[in-house]
Order: structure tokens, then C-alpha cells, then sequence
């Protein structure tokens, strides 16, 4: 046997052998730290949003109680609207206005008269 097929026959299966094994144990460990980094950010995702979906409870539930709040905003609309008076966008009362008076009062004709007397 030569050294070129001792090397052929042999060294060569070996080397791809333990070659194809690194290269599948860092495969697997790459897609392990994935899924390890994966599942850190879900857990960080949970942790964070857990006390802010609390908060939103918590004020929904203030929001949807509150039900004399509520009424005593919708009832000035109500009253407003039968009215006569605009409500915009963010459901505030746009009072009518009184029309503007005249800059100046006409003298009634007669004063004219009155004053050269």
C-alpha cells in the first residue's frame, strides 16, 4: 500500500468524516442559540407587556365604570344638540354666536331736529 492511497483510502474518509460532524455540531448549535435567543425575546416580549396590558385593564375598567362620568358628558350634548348648538370632532359644544351688532346706530330722523332746538 502507497501513501497516496493509505491517504485516499483512509486519511482522507476520516477528515471528511470529523469535518461533516464539526460542521453538523455547529449547525446545531447555531440553530440552538436561535432558538435560545428566541425564546429570550419572547420572554422579554411577556415580561414587558405584562404590566403594561395591566395598566390598559386597569384604565378600561376605570373608563367602562365610570358610568356617571359618562352621563354627565353625554347629557350637555344631548341638551346642546336639542338646542340648536354644534358639537365638533372632539364632542365639545360649539355655542351659537350672536350676530355681530353694527359698528354704528343710525340717530333716529327726528334727532336731528331735536338738537337745533
Amino acid at each position: 500500500m502507497t501513501f497516496a492511497d493509505f491517504t485516499k483510502d483512509l486519511v482522507e474518509p476520516y477528515i471528511l468524516e470529523e469535518i461533516t460532524r464539526q460542521m453538523q455540531d455547529a449547525q446545531s448549535h447555531l440553530l440552538n442559540l436561535a432558538e435560545e435567543h428566541q425564546h429570550a425575546f419572547e420572554t422579554e416580549i411577556v415580561e414587558n407587556s405584562n404590566p403594561w396590558m395591566e395598566y390598559q385593564r386597569r384604565n378600561f375598567h376605570k373608563l367602562a365604570m365610570s358610568n356617571q362620568m359618562i352621563r354627565k358628558r353625554v347629557e350637555p350634548l344631548e341638551q346642546a344638540a336639542a338646542q340648536g348648538e354644534s358639537i365638533d370632532v372632539e364632542n365639545d359644544v360649539v355655542m351659537n354666536t350672536a350676530p355681530a351688532l353694527p359698528l354704528a346706530i343710525e340717530l333716529p330722523p327726528h334727532y336731528a331736529a331735536e338738537v337745533a332746538a
